[in-house]
């Protein structure tokens, strides 16, 4: 079989078409690729600015601090401030006349770790203290720990009630956040 010129040229034309045609489908992917990279990149520079900004306030906050800091300082207790408010708490007892000379006042003082405050870099002080007076001032003494000015929250109370002498002692766990 003898081919002409013609097919031949034919052949070769359909060789080089078909060899167009393939590297163009692998620059494509190529260029789909690189393209695809691009954009992963893209994003995580924009995930990096982001979080840039996020660092540079926390940075500032730092710096200048905020009012966010200031409220936390003020409703949760430093260590220094911790013993003027315990000692303050039994005073203010004494003074409503519901520690007796040998018999109550505060029994106990310990911190104890809260997963929850692990991100304030705080903790529970635990207070546990001891009153006795008449059954109502010994409610308004529980009511006003209830209420202190920081975090603080009256876990538990027993209550024992002599009602010979009509005098209800009380033994108080008081909570107290502090920072570490």
């Amino acid at each position: 079989m003898k081919f002409s010129k013609k097919y031949v040229y034919i052949l070769l034309y359909i060789c080089v078409l078909g060899l167009s045609i393939f590297l163009i489908y692998m620059l494509h992917n190529r260029v789909a690729t690189f393209s695809e990279k691009i954009r992963e990149t893209q994003i995580k520079v924009a995930t990096l600015e982001e979080n840039k900004k996020v660092l540079d306030l926390y940075k500032k906050i730092l710096i200048q601090g905020s009012k966010e800091q200031q409220d936390i300082e003020k409703y949760i207790l430093t260590s220094k401030k911790t013993f003027e408010v315990v000692s303050q708490i039994e005073k203010d007892a004494k003074d409503a006349g519901l520690i007796v000379k040998d018999k109550g006042g505060i029994i106990s003082v310990a911190s104890r770790e809260n997963i929850d405050l692990e991100k304030y870099d705080a903790r529970e002080l635990v207070v546990i203290l001891q009153v006795e007076q008449t059954r109502d001032i010994v409610h308004q003494y529980i009511e006003a720990l209830s209420n202190l000015p920081y975090v603080s929250h009256v876990e538990k109370v027993k209550v024992f009630f002599n009602s010979k002498t009509k005098v209800a002692t009380a033994e108080i766990t008081l909570v107290l956040i502090e920072s570490k």
